[in-house]
């Protein structure tokens, strides 16, 4: 809820052309992913996430700051298994690049308090949706992949 949202105010700041491409062609990829999707095909859970991942990945990168890109490696890592329990149940494959254009758009406009709003909003979404999913933030992800909380596994164990 912190770092994200700077690294896209950042990014807004000092994105270029080849930053610019790079997430358009990421958005691009993505929207290709969902368009499948809601043809019916078989969702590729694991590839749509690191297409999310990447997407980060890339904002870190044209942020221009090694220690918030240093920071953002163990939180990126953190999502990978979270998108893979989420997405499927919840089936929100298309509120990512949606969140994303609109992140998108305001790093084209160059307008950092638009991208930090709404890289803010896309966080809180991520965190609604383990909510929704009865997951909790402090669960092991391996815990909250069985779809249990780390109480009711303590309980059984004892």
């Amino acid at each position: 809820m912190v770092l994200e949202p700077s690294i896209a105010e950042r990014a807004a700041r000092n994105i270029d052309d080849s930053g610019l491409a790079d997430l358009g062609a990421n958005l691009a990829t993505m929207d290709t992913a969902v368009a499948e999707i809601d043809s019916g095909a078989p969702a590729d859970v694991n590839n749509f996430v690191e297409i999310d991942r990447a997407f980060h990945e890339i904002l870190a990168k044209v942020a221009g700051n090694r220690v918030l890109a240093l920071a953002h490696e163990p939180v990126t890592s953190l999502f990978i298994p979270a998108g893979q329990i989420i997405l499927p149940r919840l089936k929100t494959y298309r509120r990512v690049p949606d969140a994303h254009r609109f992140i998108f758009d305001c790093l084209r406009s160059q307008d950092p308090a638009g991208a930090r709003d709404w890289m803010h909003k896309h966080m809180d979404d991520f965190r609604r949706a383990y909510e929704m999913t009865q997951m909790s933030l402090d669960d092991p992800l391996d815990i909250a992949c069985l779809g249990l909380s780390q109480t009711t596994s303590l309980a059984r164990n004892r």
